[in-house]
């Protein structure tokens, strides 16, 4: 199945990122999967896991289009984009001190500041730099950075 293959060697180059890189996708990433905790309780809470799950698709056809490169934050700011403004509007939903609104407020921040660059990263694709950013060839180095 190509999805497969095409979402395994999406992860192969990730793995292939720097450190730094990759710890902040995981912060990232955990923090939006945390909102299955509140899915019965917090209708927000299903929304950021579509989102998620709607930046995760376009990521992957993004990879699977134009390779490791800096276009695939526009996976993010499709998805993310509407989901940050969606969370601001409602902030006020729910009393401050709940578990769920501090999530919120960890969702809008960390995908707040992904998508800050993001849009970097886009515009530098836009500007010609469309050279993957990791290689997985026998015997690259991972990069450091």
């Amino acid at each position: 199945m190509r999805i497969v293959r095409v979402t395994a060697s999406f992860l192969r180059h990730f793995v292939r990122a720097p450190r730094w890189v990759v710890a902040w996708v995981t912060l990232i990433a955990l923090t939006n999967c945390a909102a299955v905790f509140f899915v019965g309780h917090d209708p927000r809470a299903k929304w950021v896991l579509f989102a998620l799950a709607v930046s995760a698709v376009v990521m992957i056809w993004l990879f699977a289009r134009f390779g490791y490169s800096r276009i695939m934050g526009l996976g993010h700011l499709v998805s993310w984009g509407p989901l940050v403004v969606f969370l601001w509007a409602t902030r006020s939903s729910l009393p401050d001190a709940t578990a769920a609104n501090v999530l919120m407020w960890l969702v809008m921040g960390l995908n707040s500041a992904a998508m800050a660059i993001d849009v970097i990263d886009l515009a530098r694709f836009l500007s010609g730099d469309r050279a993957p950013m990791v290689s997985i060839h026998a015997g690259a180095p991972r990069d450091p950075n």
